[in-house]
């Protein structure tokens, strides 16, 4: 997975912060689940008392109608004759059963078994209304009578209500210890999440902070070694801003190591590129010098080899120099174009004019291909492009051939230039190389043509480009051998 320092970040928040999450969805519930249960509690306490109220009223007025029966005036009780207390008692009895069926409403068994007991106190009722009427008529045994029927009533429904009550008493009396268990969970779940929490954000910051010191010493430790010269440790693991700046920073690495290398390399060619026809030039002068001095007599065929040798020799300073200033313009960005209509012939003839000590050592011609088109460019700088493909070309091609340069004016806006020469062609393994700085052209074996400093192609790249063209090159495929260079220019 790749994650960015931000993202392990947010991680590293959100981590904590969804574990506090969890533990206030388990509190949540805790809570819940006790207000569930002190919601069963207080049920259970409404039941207990309309129950415990309807076996005292019961109670009661049975008590009230047996006095009255044993006596022989009304007596008092807390203030109430018998009878009324009787009366007040028996009526309170069916409000409390509605408020038990109040309460039994979602309860269908409840609510069966509250019709059973309400029916037995109806008949009980009855009882209790017989006893009292043959007591106020005077008639003891028949009063006795009815409240024996009744005796046996009261006590089955005394039996029935503590059956119905039993489970409510029981949750009623447990409420303490629930109570005081839900608290305990409550603790515990708020001590035990703390603590975890706790540990929880202190395990990932120590876990990221050890990750990203050791990888943060890694770029520390690679860029003193950097500048040590000494080899890089291994490479930082992960994909994140480190890893890129890990990436970037052996990177950066590869391409100053390479630089240095091509640096040493060009220098190196420079030095042997300079030397040689300096070398050449002093030996000539020299060879001069000694004819002179010793008066000897040298043949004009002689004094012109030598000339066109020293000639030779200098146009190779004189091209190192000049590709070397060439770069530095370009590397300043003061290449600067003057642009110009001008006839496309003339700049190909001057080019092929420039190369003839090159195309006379090796006895090679150029055939030009006629045109009349114009073109819109700077003539000294297409001519520039011109030498230095026709100079490649040459060094490519074998003694006595011919390089053929075609142009192709079919197009709307521009016109095509091909240099084709009848060497080998480019190796696949140089194509990449070919417009890079400092990458010479790959001779062959056979050729006698002074390497270079690799930066024509580099040049004649940026020239064209300026003037709004393009520069390639493919190996010919026509059945012949050989590569053909080619670039484009605006037509005037």
């Amino acid at each position: 997975m790749r994650l960015t320092l931000g993202q392990k970040g947010l991680l590293l928040v959100l981590v904590p912060l969804l574990f506090e999450l969890s533990l206030f969805g388990l509190l949540l519930k805790a809570l819940r689940d006790a207000g569930g249960e002190l919601k069963r509690v207080e049920f259970a306490r409404q039941v207990n008392f309309h129950s415990n109220r309807i076996g005292k009223l019961l109670l009661n007025s049975a008590a009230s109608l047996y006095l009255s029966s044993e006596a022989s005036s009304p007596l008092l009780n807390n203030g109430l004759l018998l009878d009324d207390r009787f009366e007040h008692d028996i009526q309170q009895i069916p409000v409390e059963f509605e408020e038990l069926q109040r309460l039994f409403a979602d309860d269908p068994e409840a609510q069966k078994h509250l019709a059973q007991i309400n029916s037995n106190f109806s008949v009980a009722f009855v009882y209790a209304r017989e006893a009292k009427r043959w007591t106020e008529l005077g008639n003891r045994q028949a009063a006795d009578r009815e409240l024996h029927k009744l005796k046996p009533l009261t006590t089955s429904i005394s039996s029935q209500m503590d059956q119905l009550t039993e489970h409510y008493r029981q949750i009623e009396l447990n409420a303490p210890r629930v109570q005081d268990e839900y608290r305990q969970l409550l603790e515990k779940y708020l001590v035990g999440g703390a603590v975890l929490g706790v540990v929880v954000a202190l395990l990932m910051v120590n876990y990221f902070n050890r990750t990203l010191k050791v990888r943060l010493n890694v770029l520390a430790e690679n860029s003193k070694r950097f500048g040590r010269s000494e080899p890089l440790l291994a490479t930082t693991a992960g994909n994140d801003e480190i890893g890129e700046v890990d990436r970037t920073f052996r990177s950066m690495v590869d391409t100053i190591e390479k630089a240095e290398q091509q640096r040493k390399e060009f220098l190196e060619m420079i030095t042997h590129d300079l030397k040689s026809p300096l070398a050449s030039v002093v030996n000539s002068l020299s060879l001069l010098n000694w004819r002179a001095t010793d008066e000897c007599k040298m043949s004009h065929e002689e004094s012109t080899s030598l000339a066109e040798g020293v000639e030779l020799s200098c146009d190779r300073m004189l091209l190192l120099i000049n590709e070397l200033l060439e770069m530095e313009k370009l590397k300043s960005g003061k290449l600067e174009l003057d642009l110009e209509k001008v006839p496309l012939a003339y700049v190909l003839e001057s080019s092929v004019s420039s190369l003839r000590g090159i195309l006379r050592q090796k006895n090679v011609n150029v055939s030009v291909a006629d045109t009349d088109v114009e073109v819109n460019c700077d003539a000294g700088r297409v001519m520039q492009v011109m030498s230095n493909l026709l100079s490649n070309a040459v060094s490519l091609s074998p003694h006595e051939s011919t390089i053929q340069v075609n142009v192709d004016a079919d197009g709307m806006e521009l016109v095509k230039v091909s240099v084709i020469d009848s060497g080998p062609g480019i190796r696949a393994e140089d194509v990449e190389k070919l417009f890079q700085k400092f990458q010479s052209m790959p001779r062959p074996e056979s050729s006698d043509r002074y390497r270079g400093t690799g930066l024509g192609l580099t040049i004649s790249k940026t020239i064209v480009e300026q003037h709004g063209g393009t520069i390639g090159f493919t190996n010919r495929t026509d059945g012949g051998s050989g590569a053909e260079f080619w670039f484009t220019l605006p037509k005037a």
